[in-house]
C-alpha cells in the first residue's frame, strides 16, 4: 500500500529523491526469492489471527508466515522456535493477563528451550507469571504508555542459535 500511495517523507520540503530511489533500488536488489526461516504465529482469538493473516497478505509475505488459530498453552509448533516475540495480554488493552502469561511461561518451558524470548508489556507485575528473569530491559513509549521490551533467554533443551534484535 505504501508503495502504491508513497510514503510521508516524500513530501519533506528536503526530500531526496534520487538518494531516496537508490535506497529503493539496493533494497529491491536484495529482496529474496523465499524467506530462509521458518516463521510461525498463533493467537487464541480468530479475529486476531486474521488480522494477522490480513497484514501479511498486505505486505506481500503471506506464502512465508503460517498464523494458526491456537492458545499457547496447547500449541505445538511442528518446528521448535529458537525465537518467540509476543505482545501478550497485559491488562491495559486485553483482560486476563496472569492466565496468559502463565500460559505463555508453559508455552515457552515446553516448546522453546535453549531459545529467546522477546517480549512487550506496560504492566511490569504480570511479567512475575514468567517465574524467569529477564537478561535485557529496553523502556519504550507509544501513545502516552511506558512500555518495556524484556528479552529471556530460555533455559531447557538447545534450539539452534536464535538471531539477536539489537
Amino acid at each position: 500500500r505504501a508503495e502504491r500511495e508513497g510514503f510521508a517523507c516524500e513530501r519533506w520540503k528536503d526530500f531526496d529523491a534520487d538518494a531516496w530511489h537508490e535506497v529503493i533500488r539496493e533494497a529491491k536488489a536484495r529482496v529474496l526469492d523465499a524467506c530462509p526461516s521458518k516463521i510461525m504465529g498463533a493467537d487464541a482469538h480468530a479475529g486476531a489471527a486474521g488480522l494477522a493473516r490480513d497484514g501479511l497478505k498486505n505486505a506481500g509475505v503471506e506464502n512465508d508466515v503460517t498464523i494458526q488459530v491456537a492458545d499457547c498453552l496447547a500449541w505445538a509448533p511442528d518446528t521448535k522456535p529458537s525465537l518467540v516475540i509476543s505482545n501478550p495480554p497485559w491488562d491495559g488493552r486485553l483482560e486476563g493477563a496472569d492466565a496468559a502469561w502463565t500460559a505463555l511461561r508453559s508455552f515457552l518451558k515446553r516448546q522453546a528451550g535453549g531459545g529467546v524470548a522477546h517480549l512487550l508489556t506496560g504492566n511490569m507485575p504480570v511479567t512475575r507469571n514468567l517465574m524467569m528473569r529477564a537478561s535485557t530491559k529496553k523502556k519504550l513509549s507509544t501513545g502516552g504508555v511506558d512500555l518495556r521490551c524484556l528479552t529471556y533467554e530460555i533455559r531447557g533443551s538447545e534450539v539452534d542459535a536464535a538471531p539477536q534484535i539489537a
